[in-house]
């Protein structure tokens, strides 16, 4: 068969560029080969580039420690969750794959309100002001702000996200630094996020924005947790126009 032959050959397959599961699925068509594929974990949506992974890479691509939660697989028109096995690999080929959830191994009512050190008044009554859900956490000697349901601007992968905020030990002499983001963000245009890391959190592998203010910047007594969010902000909507 000569070169020219085999390039139109009806046996030879293209690869398609991206196949998103949970609209294949929907429209019952099963999934081609593709040079990436589009799944669903939670509320998340993320490209990778190969045809299976186990319930453990799952869930780290979801920055959920294995130690901490289940994954479970939905297939279309099934409304049952099957558990993915932490070693058991699931392949993107298959039809049906609508979209995957996670769940804590240990369940419980409602979302924790856990405080577990204090912050100045003025700090909790503006967390409250705004009707965040946030909780102070103490873990591994580090303290920690976790807001809830944080919104993001539109142009990422998901409308809102946890933020979590590193509190250090003589706060607020001392200036807050960088945020941490649950589930990992990425903008929806494909565009690379510069300068993350990841950082466990309570059991989540949150996404470290590895932004800090200029030597000196932070003013003690006029700075605190609301003006670093006005930062924060900034950061993500300058994140957008690069």
């Amino acid at each position: 068969m000569t070169e020219q032959n085999k390039e139109s050959s009806p046996f030879t397959e293209e690869l398609v560029e991206v196949a998103d599961l949970e609209m294949l699925a929907r429209a019952g068509q099963k999934p081609p080969k593709a040079k990436k594929y589009r799944i669903r974990i939670d509320k998340a949506h993320f490209l990778v580039t190969v045809t299976r992974m186990t319930g453990t890479e799952l869930l780290l691509l979801a920055g959920k420690l294995p130690a901490g939660y289940d994954i479970f697989q939905i297939l279309h028109g099934n409304p049952k969750p099957r558990k993915i096995e932490p070693g058991e690999y699931v392949d993107f080929t298959c039809p049906g794959i609508e979209r995957f959830v996670t769940l804590p191994k240990e369940q419980k009512d409602g979302r924790p309100t856990r405080k577990q050190f204090s912050l100045p008044v003025e700090e909790s009554d503006f967390l409250n002001s705004k009707s965040f859900q946030w909780e102070a956490l103490a873990e591994s000697g580090l303290q920690w702000v976790i807001i809830h349901d944080y919104p993001l601007p539109e142009g990422y992968n998901v409308s809102v996200a946890t933020l979590a905020l590193q509190i250090p030990p003589n706060y607020p002499a001392t200036e807050i630094d960088m945020a941490y983001f649950f589930p990992q963000l990425s903008r929806s245009s494909g565009g690379i996020i510069n300068a993350i890391t990841q950082q466990s959190i309570d059991n989540r592998l949150f996404q470290r924005w590895s932004r800090h203010r200029n030597p000196g910047e932070w003013r003690p007594g006029i700075d605190d947790i609301s003006t670093h969010l006005m930062l924060v902000n900034n950061w993500l909507e300058k994140e957008l126009k690069r």
